[in-house]
């Protein structure tokens, strides 16, 4: 697989009980590419965990400025967005942050959390990404986002060089991988990606 500006997500592991969250970002405004995840690995200790991954099934972009520390963003359209999807926010500094939706009013999103830097609405700059939930289906493919299975007492890992194990639906898309870190405390050890232009 030809990529560029690929990397690598390290370590992350919290108590059991909150999920563990790690956003691979999208190539970036101006720069088209496809995000390919080409490997990643979990650990899972007294109980067997369960990885999703999950990507965009819808995207619009702010169109009204939402300042930093506050928890509303004005959409251009808001498709099915609805309390509790997980969304992905380009915010001012460039910077792609994971968010949760509390409630939504017209066009209006509120979060369950303060937005970081803000966003704007200046040239389509700050996209939004639904994920919606771990059972949204995707309207590519009519399936809910795949999922892969962590043994007990193991750490398992994936990895395709050749084609990638998972891609995003469209080009400038994040993905996110998530383990749902039941009973007993678990990691996500990396998660190496990079883009392709196809």
């Amino acid at each position: 697989m030809l990529s560029y500006n690929g990397n690598s997500l390290g370590r992350a592991s919290v108590a059991f009980g909150t999920v563990i969250n790690r956003l691979v970002p999208p190539s970036g405004k101006g720069k088209p590419g496809f995000t390919r995840i080409s490997a990643m690995a979990a650990t899972a200790a007294g109980t067997a965990h369960t990885l999703t991954v999950l990507r965009s099934v819808f995207r619009t972009y702010a169109n009204a400025t939402g300042a930093s520390g506050q928890a509303t963003v004005t959409v251009a359209a808001i498709g099915a967005i609805a309390a509790n999807d997980l969304l992905a926010i380009r915010e001012t500094d460039n910077i792609t942050r994971l968010y949760t939706v509390s409630s939504v009013a017209g066009s209006v999103i509120t979060l369950t959390g303060n937005l970081n830097t803000g966003v704007s609405a200046a040239n389509q700059l700050c996209s939004v990404w639904r994920f919606g939930v771990l059972a949204t289906v995707d309207p590519a493919d009519g399936n809910a986002h795949p999922t892969l299975n962590v043994p007990v007492s193991a750490t398992t890992a994936w990895g395709d060089q050749s084609n990638g194990i998972f891609s995003s639906r469209g080009q400038d898309e994040p993905i996110l991988v998530q383990d749902n870190n039941i009973t007993a405390t678990g990691a996500i050890e990396y998660v190496t990606y990079g883009y392709t232009v196809e």
